[in-house]
């Protein structure tokens, strides 16, 4: 039995959007900016191959848009870096839902949930983010870290996937100035 931990060719950071990096989705253009300083030292630290958002706050296709409208250029010039926001890169929560309704190589089972809000409260954030990246067919040889202010710190590994996947919470990252909150349109 190996007991080496884990060790993926590539990184992928996914950020949380409320009370991580923006104070509540709903305000669109009156969002203040949160934790500045801290995501953009954290990011740098981990040096990510990508970067992505995972958040509860985008439940469709229509949240999508408004995240790529309102916050997706924003958040890139606050944090310094790219965030991908593509089709296939933009977590939704029914992308969560699908995904475990949907039997595949590893899971012979499936659960259905009534609705998103449903899944959310069975799988909550943690558990939420590591079945994704469990389930999700895109996710080999690949280290996925969740930076999100209501996750435990954990790190778990799926040998047979070459997956390693973390949760870090940003409240227990060090504070540091430029932290905000910020107006998005002055913090620019």
């Amino acid at each position: 039995m190996n007991t080496q931990p884990l060790q993926p060719s590539r990184k992928i950071c996914f950020l949380d959007l409320e009370d991580t990096v923006i104070d509540e989705f709903g305000k669109g253009f009156d969002a203040m900016v949160v934790n500045r300083a801290r995501v953009r030292k954290f990011l740098r630290d981990e040096r990510p191959n990508e970067n992505r958002i995972f958040s509860f706050a985008i439940g469709n296709e229509h949240d999508c848009d408004m995240y790529r409208k309102v916050f997706h250029r924003r958040l890139e010039l606050e944090l310094g870096v790219s965030i991908a926001a593509d089709a296939g890169s933009l977590f939704k929560t029914e992308d969560l839902r699908d995904l475990c309704f949907r039997p595949n190589a590893q899971h012979t089972t499936s659960l259905f949930f009534e609705n998103d809000r449903e899944c959310i409260g069975v799988y909550g954030k943690d558990y939420g983010f590591i079945k994704f990246v469990q389930l999700h067919p895109e996710f080999a040889d690949v280290e996925c870290v969740l930076l999100d202010d209501a996750v435990e710190e954990m790190r778990v590994e799926f040998p047979r996937l070459g997956v390693v996947v973390r949760t870090v919470n940003v409240t227990r990252l060090p504070a540091l100035p430029g932290d905000g909150p910020l107006p998005m349109e002055l913090s620019l």
